[in-house]
């Protein structure tokens, strides 16, 4: 048996990017069917997510500048940076750097 899924991220220039993904389960795992439904909506946010950065990629070689993303629901929002404080895991402790 086989599971496919679809996620559609509408642009808005009226056109959409689809990521796609799909599971096989063995004939004999029927009863966890949940989890190849999962499995295939995973593997098509991942899809949609490399075709996302490719997208990205071609602006910021065209454009020779890093894309920079706003949040919606805010025009003023300041864009967001990734650093290690900000995205600890709650109660884990980072340990210093080796040298």
């Amino acid at each position: 048996m086989s599971v496919s899924a679809r996620a559609r991220l509408p642009r808005p220039d009226d056109t959409a990017l689809e990521g796609t993904g799909s599971a096989r389960l063995h004939s004999t795992h029927f009863d966890v069917v949940t989890i190849g439904k999962q499995l295939a909506v995973a593997r098509a946010l991942a899809d949609l997510s490399h075709q996302l950065f490719e997208s990205a990629s071609k602006y910021e070689a065209i454009t020779r500048s890093a894309l920079r993303l706003r949040h919606r629901t805010s025009a003023a929002a300041p864009p967001r940076v990734w650093s290690p404080a900000t995205h600890a895991s709650p109660g884990r402790q980072r340990s210093p750097s080796r040298r």
